[in-house]
């Protein structure tokens, strides 16, 4: 059989990916020994990621284009190589690995593609945002019990997970978000107080409502909002950063004077730490299974994005919607073929 693929490959680097990147088809190969090709149903989005690595600006890997884009997606088996066991056709599996999830078919290593109920939506999100929200708050954060946890972006693909997760330890949340669809989304993820930053000084909220401040801090946003979150800090608090959407562009972050950091950690005995996914993928299969459990149990939600994108064509204007921050839930793109059903439960 005669099979094409598409795929996004950025083809140069740039001001954005939309400026240097674009769908190419190629011939599918067949699996090799150790191998399974997979058919995707869904690719996860990964916008502010995809734009750093346009501009060139990924500092922990070097990447030269032309290369091909995409983390996490979800599919099925089709063909499984010689030597492959525990994995046979038609089986729902999930993929997280630069450079393989932008794209309809996908030749991986077996040991790659970690088997999941169904080749739905819900699973790209438990696959790398669920992993990441995981590790940042228990291995970098250090997740207690009965502490005040905020997080930033929390409407978003991560910061859903964060919310939920902190929760379940048993700890209350503050939820930092910009909307009242999103505060909406947050309250029926058990957020104990929503923030939106559109109607709410988030600094007046903290010191009036929080006067030992905040225990564990999880922000991807980065700006002025980590000023107002390390002034709000608590004794021993520990910020957590998972990213800086409001500092990535040309000629960012930008330069900022005002008194050291140590100056508001010191007196405290507070900490700032950083997370990054890519440095801790022993454990991102443990914690996999530990997340599809608790989702199936029912006590780990997933709110993806109610925008369709469909193909991996519209994967630009998916990256688009989520750079603008309209986004809530995790961004999916549609990309099975016309005559799947389009159902999310087969």
């Amino acid at each position: 059989m005669n099979r094409v693929n598409r795929v996004l490959r950025l083809h140069r680097f740039g001001a954005s990916l939309r400026q240097c990147a674009g769908v190419v088809q190629e011939p599918v190969a067949p699996p090799g020994r150790g191998q399974v090709l997979i058919r995707h149903d869904h690719l996860g989005v990964n916008g502010l990621f995809d734009e750093v690595v346009a501009r060139g600006e990924l500092p922990y890997r070097s990447i030269a284009p032309p290369c091909d884009l995409g983390v996490e997606a979800v599919g099925r088996v089709v063909e499984v190589g010689a030597g492959v066991t525990g994995l046979r056709p038609g089986d729902a599996v999930a993929t997280s690995r630069f450079g393989t999830g932008y794209r309809q078919w996908l030749v991986t290593d077996a040991a790659d593609a970690l088997p999941v109920p169904r080749a739905a939506p819900e699973y790209v999100a438990l696959r790398t945002s669920a992993v990441s929200a995981l590790l940042a708050l228990e291995r970098t954060g250090q997740l207690g019990r009965d502490e005040v946890v905020l997080v930033t972006a929390a409407a978003g693909g991560l910061g859903q997970f964060l919310v939920q997760l902190a929760r379940l330890a048993g700890n209350h949340v503050i939820g930092v978000c910009s909307g009242p669809e999103k505060v909406e989304l947050l309250r029926s993820l058990g957020c104990d107080r929503p923030v939106d930053r559109t109607a709410e000084d988030l600094a007046e909220v903290l010191a009036r409502d929080y006067p030992h401040g905040v225990d564990l801090a999880v922000d991807s946003v980065g700006g002025r909002l980590v000023d107002t979150v390390l002034g709000q800090l608590g004794v021993g608090g520990r910020l957590v950063v998972v990213g800086y959407a409001a500092d990535l562009g040309p000629g960012r972050p930008e330069p900022v004077h005002r008194p050291r950091v140590y100056a508001d950690l010191y007196w405290k005995a507070a900490s700032v730490r950083a997370f990054q996914n890519a440095f801790f993928a022993e454990d991102h299969r443990p914690a996999f299974d530990r997340l599809l459990r608790l989702h199936a149990e029912g006590r780990l939600q997933v709110a993806l994005d109610p925008t369709t994108f469909r193909g991996v064509e519209s994967l630009l204007d998916a990256v688009d919607h989520l750079v603008s921050g309209r986004s809530i839930g995790k961004v999916v793109v549609d990309v099975r073929p016309p005559d799947s059903g389009r159902t999310n439960d087969d």
